[in-house]
């Protein structure tokens, strides 16, 4: 019924309001009405949300008709309507299914809402449902502007007939709770009797709210009355019903015929509340739910009985019904669940999207300032009976114009999010030169502004170092750390570039990383982001240079990370390349290994098989490299002793296998040791090729490590087992061949002094040993040349120390390389005379006399000997051993005679460019008191040896630090002019604590003689008296006297003596890191 009474009100409103546009003559017509935008910026009008009930058709027509001819907007009731109070809180938050009871399954906040407002929205009676929501859904919960300026009445209500028949009669008010107490009372005279109601026009009691375990629960409790109520297996109740369709209240239970009956309808509108006022005050009462709003309405109306009813609403409206007067409302207890009071006046409420501030601001104070009175609305209710909603709102708008034009807002009253705008639109910051209010725009918010007219607001661009990316914003944000904003009006803060960052907020610029750093990504918000460039490593918060050769480093390495490396295959992390070995004790000191097999590369320390070493050049003690990795000696070194046993036994014996006479032609042993010598030799020369650095193919490779055998290479057999280290193994295999040259010999003069061999002809002859030992010589003489070179063959490691190729783990200019260069002299010497000796001395039955031909052989080798020590002398002068970085040590094998050295001064330290053992340098050249990157260096000092030079600072300033006659210890502290030929004092860079005393002292006889000097780096002088009694040189030098002691000095720093002009000069031995003068000796 409600349906067609809703229909033809609408008919009725298209049909009175057709040929008329305009409700008032001075209406926004339509062609001027504004739009509003969604999120999207397409044109919307304003949605206007209406529920099913009459004062809701009418007041939320009345509110469109209002938005449209007096705001100016577009707005339109929706279609859809809502079935119950809950409805409109669903519904402007954009719920697709707003009737649905269950808040869980709305289908809410995936589309923006189109409807912005509803008003007579009865909220009262479903809060606990719309806090529920409002909680689950804050951002897009719908706000309540206020009542509408009258509660709703829900009741018990009588109609005027029946009030009218019993005052009439008896004079009893039939409106009065009390007058319904069967104990002083009949009022079911007045009323229809229960039987007379059909009961299928009845909901059945088990599918409303009657089986509802917490309503009637809660009656069960507060009333008392357990004999209403029906017990269920788990502890809750149900009404007890008869015939499943009627509840009868204590008061008739046990008469039904006196009976009053009370219709409701839903699932049970205020069902608990109309069971406890009945069983508290006594009344005779049958509450039956009637199936159906219309059946509900014809219950009501066709029947002489009570009924449930709400106001404002129409639908009852003829028969002038009145609400019963209940005891005074308890909130307390009906906040407990306690209905047994009158019932509080329910909320009625204006409802707005939660976006419509920022849409129309001014049509949310419009609606905020409206507002009704009950008896005004219930008689536009009554208008509403006879005519339609669009005429009754218009009549009303027509005959309450002052009422409505305070609510209209003042143009200038602008809210939060926009602000004062001109005739054309331009942003104003005072309300005289304004005409409206405008949208904040992004880059800008709304500033608070009070003056004598009220509250307003205007748009105020975002200062430097804030943003707003947003329109209608009330504030500026800050620029968050890592951006920044130099300009007003941003619409969002910049990133800081790379290499920049910004730890503090709401700034204008960002603060550069400095030096080498930069940064991984955009936007860094700390110091801390700022990381080494590609190419360097922190070590220490430094960022240093890596070797590019031997170590990856990307943009952020740490020495941490590089320490953390796991493989060579993630690049965004530094590790150590393959082929290179890092010391974990100095993780960026990286070294070259014989091949990728040994260095797998990744973090520091890593070596394959077990091999260790900071070229991974060795195995462990008591192991040898076979098969890709390190096995345990075992046996092997038993085995090396058989086999030494055999080669001595060979060697012996290869005295016999050599012919003893001249032949007219090659015997058959001749051909064979020649051809067997022969094929020793090109596997000699295959060993030797083996070292050359190429990734051999696999069979070739298999042929040539066998060959290597031939030139002594023996490691895979195990050689370290027998011998043991690097130096031991060289020298075992260098002095080979000196003990078989002198072994033979002796060997063939011990056999001449046994008598048996002597009688069996077995003794040696003279002629025949020498030819074998000539032999021998002749065979192994690539071997010899190849090992006498070894200690010769050095490569370079990115640290610029170098290693012998052979023994990597033996570095050039060490200790340990001292005793292979004693062998490499006598093997080398051994290389050319023995082999010339061996040519020229196989005798086999020679013309000449024996005495001739020792003494030949004799001049042959002496010569050569004499020629070979002069290379030798040639090489070891061109020969720069190691050097290394800056902040550390150098030990440099300099020329015996150089007088020019060159150096070049770099990042890196400094670097040997060429050693001069020939020319002449001018001898009174002055040294630059100023050196820059790259600059060369002429160091010119007759009959130096070393110059050992430190670096202090980036700018390369110093000074000459020491002398040295082999091993320079120290480092490049900067440089000092130094005038030769008179005494004179370093004028360079010299810090506090430092002396020089150099020159000549011109003597007794008035000639200049050179004297000692001493020079004291860094913090202090020597323990000791620096200056004693002169003593005399053996070549009338005059020196001083120094005692030293063992002081302490800095790490880093050396002292050394030094004695200008053909001076001996002293070395300084330092014990330990700590730089502990040991000794000082000649």
């Amino acid at each position: 019924m409600l349906a067609m009474l809703r229909l033809a009100v609408l008919l009725l409103g298209a049909f009175e309001g057709f040929g008329s546009e305009l409700c008032l003559d001075d209406g926004v017509p339509e062609s001027q009405r504004k739009y509003i935008q969604d999120d999207a910026g397409n044109d919307i009008p304003i949605g206007v949300f209406e529920s099913n009930w009459a004062s809701s058709w009418l007041l939320n027509k009345l509110t469109e008709m209002l938005l449209q001819e007096v705001m100016g907007y577009h707005a339109k009731v929706d279609p859809r309507m809502g079935a119950n109070g809950a409805s409109c809180f669903y519904a402007l938050p954009g719920c697709l299914d707003f009737d649905n009871k269950v808040v869980g399954d709305k289908q809410c906040g995936i589309n923006e809402t189109t409807l912005h407002i509803s008003v007579d929205s009865w909220v009262g009676s479903y809060a606990s449902a719309m806090d529920q929501f409002n909680k689950e859904f804050p951002r897009i919960a719908s706000q309540d502007l206020g009542g509408m300026g009258y509660d709703g009445e829900e009741s018990m209500y009588v109609s005027q007939a029946i009030l009218n028949d019993a005052f009439t009669d008896s004079g009893l008010a039939l409106d009065f709770y009390k007058s319904y107490n069967t104990t002083h009372h009949n009022p079911r005279k007045y009323f229809d009797s229960i039987h007379d109601v059909d009961l299928l026009e009845l909901e059945l009691c088990n599918e409303t709210d009657m089986s509802n375990p917490s309503r009637i629960g809660d009656y069960a409790k507060y009333s008392g009355d357990y004999d209403g109520v029906v017990s269920q297996p788990d502890g809750t109740f149900v009404a007890k019903c008869t015939n499943n369709r009627w509840w009868y209240a204590p008061a008739c239970r046990q008469n039904s015929s006196q009976c009053i009956p009370l219709f409701t309808s839903g699932n049970g509108w205020k069902l608990q509340a109309l069971m406890q006022w009945s069983t508290a005050y006594g009344m005779p009462t049958a509450i039956g739910l009637s199936k159906g709003y219309g059946t509900w309405i014809q219950h009501v109306q066709n029947h002489r009985a009570l009924h449930y009813w709400w106001v404002p609403d129409s639908t009852f409206i003829g028969m002038l019904p009145e609400p019963l007067i209940l005891a005074r409302h308890s909130a307390t207890e009906w906040l407990d669940g306690d209905k047994k009071t009158g019932a509080k006046g329910s909320h009625v409420a204006k409802l707005v999207s939660h976006n419509l501030q920022a849409k129309a601001g001014r049509v949310r104070e419009f609606v905020s300032n409206m507002n009704f009175e009950l008896p005004e609305v219930q008689s536009l209710l009554l208008e509403l009976q006879q005519s339609s909603t669009y005429n009754v709102s218009c009549k009303w708008m027509r005959e309450n114009r002052a009422r409505w034009l305070k609510w209209k807002p003042v143009e200038t009253s602008c809210y939060e999010g926009f602000g004062l705008v001109d005739a054309s639109g331009a942003f104003v910051s005072s309300r005289a030169d304004a005409v409206g209010c405008g949208l904040c725009q992004a880059g800008s918010a709304s500033d608070e502004l009070i003056d004598d007219q009220g509250r307003t607001f205007r748009c105020k661009p975002c200062s430097p170092g804030y943003s707003q990316a947003n329109t209608y914003s009330t504030q500026c944000e800050p620029c968050p750390k890592g951006t920044s904003a130099s300009s007003f009006g941003s619409t969002q803060c910049t990133p800081c570039d790379e290499g920049f960052y910004q730890p503090d907020t709401a700034q204008t610029s960002c603060l550069s990383c400095g030096g080498s750093r930069t940064t991984l990504l955009l936007g860094a918000g700390s110091l801390t982001d700022c990381v080494c460039e590609a190419g360097t490593i922190e070590w220490q918060s430094v960022c240093v240079a890596c070797h590019d050769d031997s170590m990856h480093c990307p943009k952020g390495s740490t020495v941490d990370k590089l320490v953390a490396a796991a493989g060579t295959t993630d690049l965004r992390n530094p590790f150590v390349k393959k082929g290179y070995f890092s010391n974990p004790l100095a993780p960026l000191d990286t070294y070259k290994c014989a091949g990728e097999l040994v260095c797998p590369g990744g973090s520091p320390g890593e070596c394959f098989g077990d091999r260790e070493g900071l070229t991974c050049g060795d195995c462990p003690e008591g192991h040898y490299w076979a098969s890709e990795k390190c096995e345990p000696c075992g046996a092997v070194s038993v085995a090396w002793a058989f086999c030494v046993t055999f080669v001595v036994i060979g060697v012996c014996g290869s005295y016999y296998m050599l012919t003893s006479s001249y032949t007219a032609k090659a015997s058959v042993m001749m051909s064979t040791t020649a051809a067997l010598g022969m094929l020793i030799a090109l596997f000699q020369n295959l060993g030797v090729l083996n070292t050359v650095a190429v990734e051999w193919p696999a069979g070739l490779r298999d042929l040539l490590n066998f060959a290597s055998v031939f030139t002594f290479n023996l490691d895979a057999l195990g050689l370290s087992c027998a011998a043991g280290g690097n130096v031991a193994r060289y020298v075992s295999t260098a002095s080979f061949f000196w003990i078989v040259t002198v072994a033979l010999p002796t060997v063939g003069l011990l056999t001449n002094f046994i008598p048996i061999l002597k009688r069996r002809s077995l003794a040696w002859e003279k002629n025949k040993t020498i030819s074998t030992t000539g032999q021998f010589l002749q065979v192994g003489f690539t071997t010899m040349c190849n090992v006498g070179l070894m200690p010769f063959m050095c490569y370079r490691h990115p640290t610029n120390e170098q290693s012998i190729l052979k023994y990597p783990n033996v570095f050039c200019g060490t200790a340990e390389h001292e005793l292979p260069l004693t062998e490499r002299q006598a093997t080398q010497s051994n290389c050319s005379t023995m082999f010339h000796l061996g040519v020229g001395c196989q005798i086999r039955s020679s013309p000449v006399s024996v005495d001739h031909a020792g003494l030949w052989c004799l001049g042959h080798l002496l010569g050569l000997q004499l020629l070979h020590r002069s290379l030798l002398r040639r090489l070891s002068s061109t020969q720069v051993v190691r050097q290394t970085q800056a902040g550390s040590d150098s030990l440099l094998d300099l020329p015996l005679q150089a007088q020019c050295l060159v150096f070049r001064l770099g990042p890196l330290g400094p670097r040997t460019l060429a050693v001069d053992a020939r020319g002449h340098c001018n001898q009174h050249a002055q040294l630059a008191a100023h050196l820059d990157a790259h600059d060369l260096a002429w160091i010119s000092l007759p009959s130096a040896v070393v110059l050992a030079l430190e670096i202090s600072n980036p700018q390369l300033r110093g000074r000459i630090v020491s002398v040295t006659s082999r091993h320079a210890l120290g480092r490049v502290a900067g440089i000092c002019r130094q005038q030769w030929g008179r005494r004179s004092t370093c004028s360079g860079h010299l810090r506090h604590g430092d002396f020089v005393a150099d020159g000549r002292d011109p003597g007794r006889n008035g000639h200049a003689r050179p004297v000692c000097a001493l020079l004291s780096l860094g913090l202090g002088k020597l323990q000791g008296t620096p200056y004693h009694e002169p003593w005399e040189g053996a070549r009338g030098e005059r020196c001083l006297s120094v005692p030293l002691g063992c002081g302490h000095l800095p790490q880093g720093r050396r002292s050394a003596f030094e004695k200008m002009k053909n001076a001996t000069v002293l070395g300084v031995l330092v014990c330990g890191e700590h730089g502990l003068i040991q000794q000082v000796v000649f």
